[in-house]
């Protein structure tokens, strides 16, 4: 034989007895002898029938390869398809918190208020049926009919009343409407029984002409404007709110199941690195007790995580998290939804009463617009005694409910409601919860699991191999970071357009709820600059109180630029003389109800003068 072919074949033994030597080096034996500590762990999973008692052969893996083993290979293939599924309960495991909260907080708000529209419901059908029984039959409708349709709008029932597509909404202009058309049909009802009383009934042409007339006569002054702006305002800040939250827990669920989906591509390296992490050491016979180190742990969540590109979720989530918090805190800090349905009941008393005592004035527009009363021959109603109120504190006490001429309730704060204590939970939770960067911290959140592995430094863990610590590069989160992870061979692969459509969900809904806090910001800073243009002015009837409590100093010391009442205070009304007709900015300045008294006007001149002397 040549030297040359001595040479080759001396090459090639050394070669094949390298290989066997390296091959036998990757083949750890942990020394186990028997398999009584994982025959508890693998038989609950139905991973196989026939565990061994002893170790077999583990050569013939193709992932947790050892001398000795207590796995087959049957049962490594089993173990494959298990950790998917594992990894799937892992990622809704550590999610679920977060997604709790959110829908805790979601249902607790659309009940919350569900039930304080109902109670409003039933305080307002109370008051017509005691206070104004004459109305209460035919007014039973339009009153069902407007918290009916409130009901709707919050409970997402009516597809014509949803989040909108368009940035700002448009759907304060339709609750605002909702609550201008219920004042519509109202005010034949108020003006047949309260101002023009007749036994007959009115004409159906002539209610029609009265609630055309409605915009102009303004029977209710300001009354049915004001309640629209704030109902319109509370109830669309609440539906966004509520869907916000529902979107953040609908994200949340569906990222977990798209990263532990089995269609997902580029994942077959996941799924082996998973199997050594966790189920690799149950099949050299390792107890539970040894968990793997938390090195190698965030080495192999952080691959796998952004194989999937979740990290692209965290910035988009951020932002939108950030915005539902602030949502959140204005919500819980105004009492918005829940000051304006508290309240209604005596608000709508107060339009009515204003119509009442202002019948003079409101008969005389009538007329002018659709002339005088038409009746409808053989209508006859029975006639009861005149029911109006006497004066403007005057108040009904009702069943369960007093109905009074002020609103004393309406700015004040319910912050120990069980809406108010589950909004500050949100809060609260939203840091413990490690909710922000959720998406960017998850492989710490899942590795800083005792249960699941090695929160510190330690040399009795899994490192991959064998029971030892761990000491190879612990690398960032991000894509470029993961071109050195040791644990996974990164593979470039475009991301899930799933993943995009999440993002984009996101960043939308963030823009909603932006639009809300600014629609919401403006709306208060343009009822504080009426408060200050308009004190005194008769904007809004305001009448007193001779209660001592101190609620009507605190109500007048907050002013109008809450943007939940603009009511202003103004001199005390009376019925019959000297009646001040609240500013009306369609009315022309002639239109008014009456002419200020001598010493009125004395006094009048004299407060004006006192600055002016002190500025001069």
């Amino acid at each position: 034989m040549a030297p040359t072919g001595y040479l080759l074949l001396l090459l090639q033994l050394f070669c094949v007895s390298l290989g066997l030597s390296v091959d036998s080096k990757e083949l750890v034996d942990t020394k186990v002898t028997n398999c009584s500590s994982v025959k508890p762990i693998f038989v609950p999973k139905n991973i196989s029938n026939n565990v061994p008692d002893f170790p077999v052969d583990g050569s013939r893996l193709s992932i947790c390869r050892s001398r000795h083993s207590c796995c087959t290979p049957d049962m490594e293939d089993a173990l494959h398809t298990r950790v998917r599924r594992d990894f799937q309960s892992l990622l809704h495991h550590s999610s679920q918190t977060v997604q709790g909260l959110l829908y805790t907080t979601a249902t607790t708000l659309q009940n919350h208020v569900t039930l304080l529209a109902r109670s409003s419901e039933n305080k307002t059908l109370t008051l017509f049926s005691e206070a104004y029984p004459r109305m209460f039959t035919v007014a039973h409708e339009p009153i069902s009919s407007l918290y009916r349709s409130l009901l709707v709008y919050v409970n997402r029932s009516d597809p014509s009343l949803q989040v909108p597509s368009s940035i700002p909404s448009g759907d304060a202009g339709r609750l605002q409407q909702l609550v201008l058309d219920f004042f519509a049909k109202l005010f034949p009802l108020v003006y047949h029984q309260a101002v023009n009383l007749h036994a007959m009934d009115f004409t159906e042409e002539y209610k029609v002409c009265l609630r055309k007339a409605f915009p102009e006569i303004l029977p209710f002054s300001d009354f049915p404007r004001e309640i629209a702006l704030d109902i319109a305002k509370t109830f669309e800040e609440t539906k966004v709110l509520l869907e916000a939250l529902l979107l953040g827990a609908d994200i949340l669920n569906t990222t977990d199941q798209l990263m532990a989906s089995t269609s997902s591509s580029g994942l077959d390296n996941c799924y082996e690195a998973l199997l050594r992490l966790h189920y690799c050491p149950r099949c050299q016979g390792l107890p539970v007790s040894i968990k793997p180190c938390n090195g190698y742990c965030l080495n192999v969540m952080r691959g796998c995580l952004t194989q999937q590109r979740a990290h692209e979720l965290d910035l988009p989530w951020n932002n939108f998290l950030s915005e539902t918090e602030r949502l959140v805190r204005q919500t819980r800090e105004h009492s918005g939804v829940e000051g304006v349905l508290r309240t209604l009941t005596n608000r709508i008393s107060d339009a009515i009463m204003y119509a009442s005592i202002n019948g003079p004035l409101i008969e005389k527009k009538v007329k002018k617009l659709c002339g005088g009363a038409k009746l409808v021959a053989g209508s006859a109603t029975s006639r009861q005694p005149d029911q109006r109120l006497a004066g403007p504190d005057a108040s009904v006490e009702l069943p369960g409910v007093t109905v009074s001429s002020v609103a004393r309730g309406y700015r004040e704060r319910y912050p120990d409601s069980p809406l108010g204590a589950q909004l500050q939970l949100f809060l609260d939770a939203v840091t413990s919860t490690h909710a922000r960067g959720f998406y960017a911290n998850l492989a710490d959140s899942l590795c800083s699991d005792e249960s699941f592995a090695e929160t510190r430094d330690t040399a009795d863990c899994w490192n991959g191999l064998r029971v030892g610590e761990y000491t190879k590069t612990l690398v960032r989160p991000g894509v470029d970071a993961q071109k050195y992870n040791p644990e996974l061979t990164w593979t470039e692969s475009e991301p899930d357009p799933k993943i995009g459509q999440l993002s984009d969900k996101l960043r939308h809904m963030r823009q909603v709820v932006l639009s809300q806090l600014s629609q919401t910001n403006q709306l208060m800073s343009d009822s504080f600059v009426r408060g200050e243009e308009g004190s005194g002015s008769g904007h809004s009837p305001h009448w007193e109180s001779d209660d001592d409590d101190g609620s009507r100093d605190t109500w007048n010391e907050e002013g109008s630029g809450s943007g939940n009442g603009d009511l202003e205070e103004t001199s005390e009304v009376v019925p019959g003389v000297n009646q001040p007709s609240p500013k009306n900015t369609n009315s022309k300045p002639t239109s008014h109800a009456v002419t200020l008294s001598a010493p009125c006007l004395l006094t009048l001149v004299l407060l004006l003068s006192l600055p002016l002397a002190r500025w001069h």
